[in-house]
């Protein structure tokens, strides 16, 4: 399970991306919900349309020492967002044998907002972590 150092960045690997100059704005975390940051605090991740929105207004600076910021389309879901919603999944205490449609009624239930392909990737990882063939899932197979 991810442990939280800021409101949008994980450990072990948080790496401050964005630093806000704003006194204050309201940043989408990786399900979509809105997160407070204050001036001076680091964000690690914004989405596409926050990023142009919040540097075109000088809201938040990019940190130069910081990696270029990961398209989620150049290979597959974004992994910062999978790794948080595997981490949601065992919040929830989703059984690591359910598939991509239960996890996605669970979390959708509980007002997170993933894509489909994160929530189908998620399963997958959990599921080759924990050993449970794709072929095992009862949500996937349509019987007949």
């Amino acid at each position: 399970m991810a442990v939280y150092n800021h409101t949008l960045g994980t450990d072990p690997v948080w790496v401050g991306r964005y630093r806000v100059l704003a006194p204050m704005v309201y940043a989408a975390d990786y399900a979509g919900r809105l997160q407070q940051a204050y001036a001076g605090a680091e964000l690690d991740w914004l989405n596409p349309v926050q990023r142009e929105h919040f540097l075109g207004l000088r809201l938040v600076e990019e940190i130069a020492e910081a990696d270029p910021q990961p398209t989620p389309d150049a290979v597959g879901p974004h992994t910062d967002v999978v790794d948080h919603c595997i981490a949601t999944l065992e919040l929830l205490q989703v059984p690591g044998t359910a598939g991509a449609p239960t996890a996605r009624t669970i979390l959708r239930g509980n007002d997170y907002k993933y894509g489909n392909n994160v929530i189908a990737e998620a399963v997958r990882r959990r599921k080759e972590l924990s050993g449970i063939a794709a072929d095992d899932d009862e949500d996937e197979t349509v019987k007949l």
